[in-house]
Order: structure tokens, then sequence, then C-alpha cells
């Protein structure tokens, strides 16, 4: 640039700093705590993927027996040659492993809940019919408690709806369980009205009250938390889950729950849930088969189990109702069965030993082109083991 006289020139730098240290310090503190919430994000999902991988087979493991204990318990129970003296026992049985077997559900059902791995079912079904055998069910359990079950039923309810039946009766058990669990005296009273309806779809509301203990004011905000209990909970046995699977369940199918509880007055559960309106003409869910009708052939099943005694109690159920049964003790010797008799129908079990049942499923069906009817009975209970094996064919 030009100088101060004539002809000159002074050469002048601007010069601009500036300390950034303190920023480069931030950001790299800033780049280590995203490294480390991703590593311990990836631990705590690897974590919980094992957790619930652990529950799963855990619970198939359990369920397996179960159903032997329970199966064979209610054969005994309906038997016309059992003695009187010994009917009281094996009710006691059944009971004891319906109770055992529910508190195995709801720790399988609270890890497929934080897996992500719950889904809805949406069928067909008679309102009145799922609310009075839920009703008939819990009537036995109240008395035996010395409690009146009251059911009142508004005029306008639906008689058919679509949604998914066992979230609506798991909803139902959870809540009327409670109710009469920690009711000593009284009655519990389940009400079901319409909160709205349009022409496609009504809001039913389900309200449990009861007698019972009550909820402290200070414990209302943590109880559908999992595994919190009051004191007076605690001391009545369970998981602690079964109010955190109710609200889960509840607002999977988009509904609301709330609770208003006084001690030593009882507690009102308030289930809002909004339901598809079905017509009359359309087929609902079907009814367990007891036997087949008069006049059919004897139809030809084979039971594929490498459990013993999932195969015994299979066989004398199918027998019962009238059909011809064989078995097979892995998917290799159900590919044998399979081509010898050629069976109108296939149950199959999934973890098996030599080959798996979703192998047989594959073989049985490149043998036979879709004929016969493939069902899994597995005590797997995660809803993408039903979605793969379905796409194999059964």
């Amino acid at each position: 640039i030009d100088g101060g006289g004539e002809g000159e020139s002074v050469a002048q730098i601007l010069s601009v700093s500036r300390d950034v240290t303190v920023r480069m310090r931030v950001e790299e503190e800033l780049r280590e705590s995203r490294a480390k919430l991703s590593e311990a994000r990836e631990v705590a999902e690897a974590a919980n993927f094992a957790k619930s991988t652990f529950l799963a087979n855990m619970s198939h493991e359990i369920r397996t027996p179960m159903n032997a204990i329970l199966g064979f318990g209610q054969l005994l129970a309906s038997s016309p040659q059992l003695p009187e003296t010994l009917r009281d026992h094996v009710e006691t049985i059944n009971r004891s492993g319906e109770h055992l077997l529910a508190l195995i559900n709801d720790v399988l059902e609270m890890s497929k809940i934080e897996a992500g791995r719950v889904e809805l079912h949406p069928e067909v079904f008679g309102l009145e019919e799922l609310l009075r055998d839920i009703e008939s069910m819990f009537r036995v359990r109240a008395s035996e408690a010395g409690l009146d079950l009251r059911a009142e039923h508004a005029a306008d309810l639906p008689r058919q709806v679509r949604a998914d039946p066992v979230r609506l009766r798991q909803i139902l058990v959870n809540l009327l369980s409670n109710a009469i669990k920690f009711t000593p005296r009284g009655h519990v009273v389940l009400r079901v009205s319409v909160a709205e309806r349009d022409t496609e779809r009504v809001r039913l509301r389900l309200r449990i009250e009861d007698t019972g203990m009550g909820i402290p004011a200070d414990a209302l905000a943590s109880v559908f938390e999992p595994f919190k209990q009051t004191a007076k909970g605690a001391s009545r046995g369970g998981t602690g889950l079964g109010l955190s699977i109710t609200r889960s369940s509840v607002e999977l199918m988009g509904g609301t729950v709330t609770l208003t509880s006084e001690v030593g007055r009882g507690s009102t559960f308030t289930v809002e849930l909004p339901l598809e309106l079905a017509a009359a003409s359309e087929p609902t869910a079907r009814a367990p088969i007891t036997s087949l009708a008069d006049g059919q052939r004897r139809y030809r099943v084979l039971a594929v189990d490498d459990t013993e005694s999932n195969l015994a109690l299979l066989r004398e159920w199918l027998l019962s109702a009238g059909f011809d049964v064989d078995v097979a003790r892995d998917g290799s010797e159900a590919l044998t069965r399979f081509a010898e008799q050629r069976p109108d129908a296939v149950l199959m079990d999934l973890q098996m030993p030599v080959m798996d049942g979703e192998k047989a499923i594959q073989e049985i069906r490149a043998l036979d082109g879709g004929a016969a009817k493939i069902i899994v009975v597995t005590a797997s209970a995660f809803d993408g083991d039903r979605a793969r094996v379905m796409a194999l064919g059964a």
C-alpha cells in the first residue's frame, strides 16, 4: 500500500489469531461421549437381546413339561372313571399348573414387550361370548375366595367386533385376577359399556371395581411399572408384571387405562378400547373341536414331537376325537411316515434332533405340493416364529 512519502510504499501485515484449544477439547470430548454412548447402546441392546433369547428358550423348556402336566390333568379331570375322592386332588393340580403357567407367560410377555416383538392379530369374534367365558371362569375363583362377582353389560353392546381377542382376554384376566387377589371380602364388579360409537367403530369401556385393600396415593403412579409392588401386593405373591403387561396391551390396541383407589375402600380400573364393528354375517373364530361329526371318514393325522409325553397326549386327544393317529419322533422319521401313510394332516413340533420341524415342513411340501394340512404345535411363543413357519407352508 502507499506509504507516507512520495514514491514510497510501506508493507503492512494484518494478523488475526484465535485460541481454539478449548473448542477443540470440547469437540473431542463430544466425539468421545458419542462413541461411549454408541458403545453403551450396543452393549445394552445386545444384553436385552440375550435376555429375551434366554427367556424365550427357558419358557420353551418350562412350557413343554407344563403342557403334559396340564394336558393329562385335564384328561384325568374329565374321565368318568376318576374316583370322587381323587377329583379334588386333580383339580388342585390343574389350578396350580395353570397358575404356574400364568407366571411363566407373564415373564415371557414382558420379554416380548421389551424386545419390541409384540403384535396384534385381529379377528372377528362375539363380544358377549368372550365376556361370558371370562366371567364364568372367574365366578368360580371369586366363590372360592368368598367374594361376590357381578357382571353388568350395557344393552347396546355390539354382537361382533374385529380386534385381537387374545389381548382383550389378557387385559380382563389380569385386572379381574388382581381385583380378586386384593379383595379379602365384599365384591368385584365388571361393568361393560359403550363410551362412543359411529358406523364403523365402537369405543368399549371396561370398568373393574372392587372393595379390596386399595392402593396408597403415593403408589398409584408406580403400580403400572414392571416389578413394582406395594408391600401388601408383594405379600400376595405374583411377578409384579400383570399391570405393566395390561397397560402395554391396552396401549398396543390404541386404548387407555386409568386407576382410582382409596386405601381400605377398594380400587377401580377403567379401560377404554377402540374396536372395529363387524357385520353379523362375518364368520367368527371357530370353537375347539371335540369330535368328528357323524358320517365323516376317519382322517389320518401324523403327530411329530421328540418329547414322549407330548406325543402320548396328542395321540390320546386325537384318538378320543375320532382320528386315526401315527407318530414320529423327529423330522426325518416324519418324512418316512409321511411317504408311507400320506396323512391328511401333520401336527409338527419345531425343535427336534436329527431334523427340525422347519426343515421337515419344507421336505413334506416338496413331496406333496401342499395337499396335507401342516399345523405347528410348539411351546415357542414369539410372533416371528409363527410368521416364519407359516411362510414355509404350515
